[in-house]
């Protein structure tokens, strides 16, 4: 996966606190500050946004290379029953998901998956369910088909 750009005013609260927001829980990221872009270039930009969102508004995270911020994200334990609950209701809703068991995981990569799901739930357990910005801590049916279907 590539790394996610943030586009940015150098000057603004809200962008500072996003990049604050994103090295605390440890997104490598690019930051690129449009302010510093020449106009032809921020136009540009501006234009590509606009393609996948309306109205334009800085900051923007954008992830690169056709990844998708909504695709829902499953941390858990290989040996999780209710982990595993979870996982079997997103497949029997056919929802496209990613699931990262945390304890295959090792050295770098489980410290910077412990550090973002620390940002999403700060007990750290398991399951956690991140779908955008919803986010459902434990096996709870109701509440995941609320989020996913609206019921």
């Amino acid at each position: 996966m590539s790394k996610p750009t943030l586009y940015a005013r150098s000057l603004c609260i809200h962008s500072a606190w996003i990049q604050q927001q994103l090295v605390e829980i440890g997104v490598d990221h690019d930051t690129v500050y449009i302010d510093y872009l020449e106009r032809a270039a921020r136009r540009n930009l501006v234009r590509e946004l606009e393609r996948t969102r309306s109205p334009v508004t800085f900051p923007v995270m954008v992830l690169n290379n056709g990844d998708d911020m909504t695709k829902p994200k499953l941390f858990a334990l290989s040996t999780c029953v209710h982990c595993a609950k979870v996982k079997e209701l997103l497949i029997s809703l056919n929802v496209d998901f990613d699931t990262l068991y945390v304890d295959r995981l090792a050295g770098d990569e489980r410290n910077h998956r412990m550090r973002e799901l620390k940002g999403y739930n700060p007990e750290i357990s398991f399951p956690t369910l991140v779908v955008g910005d919803q986010v459902v801590i434990g096996a709870k049916e109701q509440r995941i088909r609320e989020i996913l279907l609206g019921e």
